[in-house]
């Protein structure tokens, strides 16, 4: 039976390795990685980029030159036209793509909550399987005391990037990723890397400013999901954009590392958003409020590899997705790893040979936190989007493809076995709640500054958080 517990390293054997690994780092004769062993299993670097909206990156056709390694790393990659995330907030959408499972069943939904340690994550799949697994993070909402280390046996989070000491390029951050990658070219590994950037206050770091605004100091810095203004929208967009392209170059110098260690032919590299931001579409601006399109439809590039041939597709794919499509990516099997007590993946894997059995699905959207907005959930199958408000009878029906951005509610024009076809396809949601209680976590008052920062603790809220 797995144990979560068994796992993770205990603290002595995390002491020794940090005392084994600054050994080496100081008195190595030489800074060159050592070489890959051949016939290894692929490597997995999974980039996840906060609160980026698919619409502002080139690759998917945008006008403004935000994303130029982004957009030449889509040229040859798997590209995902029509992916969704899980929820519109980090936490729940993170959640998701850790254990493949819909908000609804792991419950991680406000932003006290933990991840359940019953669950197993996709790091502790890699870690049981021989894997070297670390994840790098700047969001502090799935720091390691929301238990979202699970699996990870190096999990760091340098979360300054948003704060009033610090809005400066996380030079450091980007240091330790590069580090961890020489320490570990030779072998098998899972590395995931979390920017917290564009998320607001948007303020790039020098010497991004500039480049689209056109005006001094941050943007959207009192923004929070109950957010119904704000002074410039232009501007604030354009600070978001300076953000991406701020980002767009640290992912350019992960693959530029890859190639240094001579293992990116080796590494399967995914790239994607939690969620995505509104700048007023549908009212609101910020995020964690809605299953509209400017929230949930999110990049999601895949390196080409023997199962999945460089192209676009156009399929509705989810969070979800990614847990079983590394499983056959990498071959790794989890029936033979013992894991009895695995959960049920809720996600369908994306590789070529399999991509018939997504054609009758529906990908599944969740916003469920009382007092962020109206709880609603959404479903995708072909070109049509159905939103339900669950605290009411209200449903929309849109149509992806005519109307991306879900500005014209064509339930009146749409038949009823129509869209209640599209209402079948949502999963039982027990008003009781999720199946799993949640533990809560008591929040910090430097945490609690740093969520506020981060629009997370506007004062109106019918919760603390």
């Amino acid at each position: 039976m797995f144990s979560n517990t068994l796992m993770k390293k205990s603290s002595e054997a995390r002491r020794i390795t940090l005392c084994t690994t600054l050994a080496l780092t100081l008195f190595s004769c030489s800074s060159e990685p050592l070489p890959r062993t051949p016939g290894l299993r692929p490597s997995v670097m999974m980039v996840v980029v906060d609160t980026l909206r698919r619409d502002h990156l080139g690759a998917y056709g945008y006008g403004r030159e935000v994303s130029p390694h982004i957009d030449a790393f889509a040229e040859s990659a798997v590209v995902f036209d029509r992916a969704y995330a899980q929820s519109p907030s980090t936490k729940p959408s993170m959640a998701s793509l850790f254990t493949s499972t819909l908000p609804s069943h792991h419950g991680t939904i406000f932003n006290e909550h933990a991840l359940p340690e019953h669950y197993v994550t996709l790091a502790e799949v890699f870690q049981s399987a021989g894997y070297e697994t670390a994840g790098f993070g700047e969001n502090p909402i799935i720091r390691a005391d929301f238990d979202f280390d699970q699996g990870f046996e190096e999990y760091e989070t340098q979360s300054h990037r948003h704060s009033i000491r610090n809005d400066g390029p996380n030079d450091g951050f980007d240091r330790s990723v590069r580090d961890w990658l020489g320490d570990h070219a030779h072998e098998e590994f899972f590395l995931m890397v979390h920017y917290v950037d564009p998320h607001s206050p948007y303020w790039a770091p020098e010497p991004f400013r500039g480049r689209f605004s056109s005006t001094d100091g941050p943007a959207g810095q009192d923004l929070n999901v109950l957010s119904s203004d704000l002074d410039d929208v232009d501007e604030a967009i354009a600070k978001y954009d300076e953000e991406v392209l701020y980002i767009d170059q640290r992912f350019g110098g992960l693959l530029d590392r890859l190639d240094e260690l001579d293992i990116h032919d080796e590494t399967i590299v995914i790239l994607l958003s939690d969620h995505g931001e509104a700048f007023g579409e549908h009212g609101q601006f910020h995020h964690s409020h809605s299953v509209y399109s400017e929230l949930i439809n999110i990049p999601l590039m895949i390196s080409p590899n023997s199962q999945m041939k460089t192209g676009r597709r156009p399929e509705p794919v989810q969070h979800v997705d990614l847990f079983p499509t590394l499983m056959d990516l990498t071959g790794i099997s989890i029936a033979t790893l013992g894991l009895d007590d695995i959960q049920n993946l809720q996600g369908a894997s994306l590789v070529d040979s399999k991509r018939s059995q997504l054609e009758q699905r529906g990908v599944i959207s969740e916003h469920l936190r009382v007092g962020w907005g109206d709880r609603m959930r959404s479903v995708v199958s072909g070109q049509l989007k159905l939103i339900e408000y669950l605290d009411s009878d209200r449903l929309e029906v849109f149509h992806a493809d005519l109307d991306p951005s879900d500005t014209i509610d064509q339930r009146d024009a749409t038949s009823p076995e129509v869209w209640n076809r599209l209402y079948a396809l949502f999963p039982p949601l027990d008003e009781k709640g999720p199946p799993t209680v949640n533990p809560e976590i008591e929040i910090d008052p430097d945490l609690k500054e740093e969520l506020r920062m981060l629009g997370y603790l506007p004062e109106e809220h019918a919760r603390a958080f």
